[in-house]
């Protein structure tokens, strides 16, 4: 063999392994990049349990954990229960407290699900300062024609950003569009009919967030929308009732379509009903998304029961506040969500006021120390404090109409 060919071959032995090193290292390549990039339903999953959303993993009463623990989307692989108990609240009065009408009315109460939430008195009794001629003592409403949000100063002038149409079983109109000062973001009709048990895998899931697998409060009762929630003929239900002696309840949390949880400011408004249900209670709230109690909290309609005796109040706990106990302001009426119809509560939530309106009446406006930082809404139903579990056969209906979400414009 000559010289030449000696070196020709050597270039083409090269020039081969030149080739085969190549084809591997983008074999190597391509390999590390499937493993790199997850499946949709990986990507999903690594979302939901690194979420930006509040106190996942610990759902707590008002603080929803968020997509990271127990949903109602039936994509949810993690739920989990509480460490430990929280503790609710006792009601203790005082004249310069939270208002808390009837008896049991205590203020608010914090689901037992939140380990680093201690057991707390409360002071209630008291009103704060009314803006709007004070309490609100006249008749129920049981589904007039009137405009469905209270202070609708204006004709709606937009669209809202997500608007859900359906039937209207309350007699009021569900309002669509924006209001002087507001922009809707939400407008829920419930068009859509879903069987109880099949609620956590419905549409409403893009919509709600469901407390799910964890005690309530008192720890009397247990949070299962399977076994609570439906939508029938326009009405979001909550079927509140016992099976084998375990009460149970739910928790629903409307989320703001531009953050897919709370938002800085709003207007609420929920048209609700309740059945007489002895030992359980309602609680709709404003909860900081931090899932931290100093931030503040807002509940308007409470009751501490759903009987006759038991009457709706507004409550604004103080943001900075130190203790669990503090500072507190609110508003009582002489009208029970029990048994007496059809009722819209609208919150109204500004930088320096929280105004609350019951049936186009104004119960008042707080001033001070108003909470400032993300809250989602909670619809919240669960056993009644400072109570005995619910009887075996006590059961009935919440049913909510149309509920509306507004941001400041």
């Amino acid at each position: 063999m000559s010289v030449r060919e000696v070196a020709t071959r050597r270039k083409r032995n090269a020039a081969s392994t030149t080739t085969l090193f190549v084809a591997a290292l983008c074999l190597l390549l391509t390999l590390l990049a499937s493993c790199a990039t997850p499946t949709s339903g990986a990507r999903d999953r690594a979302r939901a349990q690194s979420s930006s959303q509040p106190g996942a993993g610990t759902p707590g009463r008002g603080a929803a954990s968020g997509p990271g623990s127990a949903a109602l989307s039936s994509g949810s692989s993690s739920q989990r229960a509480p460490s430990s108990s929280a503790g609710s609240r006792s009601a203790a009065s005082s004249a310069s407290g939270s208002a808390s009408g009837g008896s049991g009315g205590s203020s608010t109460s914090r689901s037992a699900a939140r380990a680093t939430t201690p057991g707390r008195s409360t002071a209630s009794a008291g009103q704060g300062t009314s803006t709007g001629g004070g309490t609100s003592s006249g008749g129920t409403s049981s589904g007039g024609a009137g405009s469905g949000v209270a202070a609708n100063n204006g004709t709606a002038s937009a669209k809202p950003a997500d608007v859900v149409n359906g039937t209207t079983a309350s007699g009021q109109a569900m309002p669509v569009g924006d209001l002087p000062g507001w922009h809707q973001v939400l407008a829920d009709n419930f068009g859509t009919n879903v069987g109880r048990g099949s609620f956590a895998t419905s549409p409403y899931t893009k919509r709600y967030y469901g407390y799910s697998g964890f005690p309530d409060t008192s720890r009397n009762g247990s949070y299962d929308p399977s076994r609570v929630m439906s939508v029938n003929n326009g009405v979001m239900d909550w079927y509140l009732h016992s099976e084998n002696g375990q009460p149970y309840v739910e928790s629903i949390v409307p989320k703001s379509p531009a953050t897919n949880w709370g938002q800085v400011y709003g207007r609420f408004s929920v048209r609700f009903r309740s059945d007489q249900v002895p030992g359980y209670k309602l609680a709709f709230m404003l909860w900081p998304d931090s899932n931290k109690w100093s931030e503040g909290e807002v509940d308007f309609p409470e009751v501490g029961g759903l009987t006759t005796h038991d009457y709706i109040y507004a409550n604004r706990y103080a943001a900075g506040r130190t203790n669990l106990a503090g500072d507190t302001a609110g508003f009582r009426t002489r009208i029970a969500a029990a048994g007496t119809g059809w009722h819209t509560a609208t919150i109204e939530w500004s930088p320096n006021n929280l105004t609350y309106y019951l049936d186009g009446a104004k119960l008042g406006t707080s001033t001070t120390k108003i909470p400032s930082t993300s809250m989602h809404w909670v619809l919240q139903a669960e056993t009644a404090l400072h109570a005995p579990k619910p009887a075996a056969n006590a059961s009935g209906h919440l049913q909510v109409d149309w509920l509306t979400m507004y941001t400041r414009s």
